[in-house]
């Protein structure tokens, strides 16, 4: 079994701002995420509860009744992705065509 790259504070995280819910994630739907977004994980749910406990105490998370949302101030820490900046070329100057010039007659006077 493999141990996540992810520490648990970061896996919840993750599960609470996917799940979208207004009121908040309960540790059970947490849980239930990360089962399922990493099948492979060694789970253990003490170590869920823990870092639940933890980040509502630190102020990164905040408990509504049995349910836990990222604090205000949390999200906006999180990195967010950053695209890579579009390139736009700048547009060539065209070439003028130069006037198709007819062929001057010179007019010889003998």
């Amino acid at each position: 079994m493999s141990t996540p790259k992810k520490s648990y504070f970061e896996l919840a995280k993750e599960a609470i701002i996917a799940l979208k819910e207004r009121s908040g994630s309960s540790q059970q739907a947490i849980k239930s995420y990360i089962l399922k977004a990493q099948p492979d994980f060694n789970f253990s749910p003490h170590l869920l509860r823990a870092a639940l406990k933890k980040g509502s105490e630190s102020g990164k998370l905040v408990k509504v009744k049995a349910s836990y949302k990222v604090a205000a101030a949390e999200k906006k820490v999180a990195p967010k992705k950053v695209a890579a900046p579009v390139v736009v070329a700048a547009p060539k100057p065209k070439a003028k065509k130069a006037a198709a010039s007819k062929p001057t007659k010179t007019v010889v006077k003998a």
